[in-house]
């Protein structure tokens, strides 16, 4: 951070800098496997599946709804299926 204000007020060109420090630090960091266990990654997984699945049945975007638009798709397309299923 301090070598951006540098940039600012020096007008010093530090963007090499600051690439090679970003570059250092998040190559310190772990990613996260998504093949191993754990609550936070299987509900990440469902969230994608769901995702993928709603889209395919709308034919919508659907990471790019309101939090209400999704869940009414996630909603009415649960009952339609619950329909066909029992009717």
């Amino acid at each position: 951070m301090l070598l951006e204000i540098e940039e600012v007020l020096d007008k010093k060109d530090n963007g090499e800098l600051i690439n090679n420090i970003e570059r250092h630090v998040l190559g310190m960091t772990d990613i996260a496997n998504f093949n191993g266990f754990g609550d936070d990654k299987q509900h990440d997984k469902d969230f994608e599946q769901l995702c993928a699945y709603l889209q395919k049945e709308s034919m919508r975007n659907v990471k790019d709804m309101t939090v209400f638009e999704f869940y009414s798709l996630m909603t009415n397309v649960y009952d339609k299926k619950r329909v066909k299923i029992s009717g």
